[in-house]
């Protein structure tokens, strides 16, 4: 996206440069414009799937990835399966896929470093 733009009833647009505000660009070819509007709707939308999850779906996608169970990671969370299951169902629907797979997929390039986001795995009960 260029750094400011902003279209008049689709018949005018002006278009600033990034990181030069005051240089500013007035275009009315009305193939530009549609242009600019296509481009800025597609960013627009795009822009809905860069929300991110919340820490404990960060916490619940490191598990699972781990290769825990949803039982066994939702023992780990302090959790029920169902909340494991409305969390992961949640995480689809935010990335607008259809399947874990998926999923998991729309989730490697944006996650990092999973390892570093595992709760800590609980000790052995002490008895004193």
């Amino acid at each position: 996206m260029p750094g400011d733009l902003a279209v008049f009833d689709r018949q005018v647009a002006l278009v600033g440069l990034p990181g030069d505000p005051s240089c500013l660009m007035e275009i009315t070819s009305p193939l530009l414009i549609a242009g600019l509007c296509t481009l800025f709707e597609r960013c627009w939308l795009d822009a809905g799937h860069r929300r991110q999850p919340t820490p404990r779906q960060y916490a619940l996608v490191a598990l699972l990835c781990a290769g825990l169970t949803d039982a066994a990671a939702a023992r780990r969370l302090g959790v029920s399966e169902r909340t494991v299951a409305t969390e992961v169902r949640a995480l689809m629907d935010l990335y607008g896929v259809a399947g874990r797979l998926q999923l998991g997929l729309a989730l490697a390039s944006t996650m990092g470093d999973l390892a570093t986001l595992l709760p800590p795995r609980p000790g052995p009960a002490v008895i004193r």
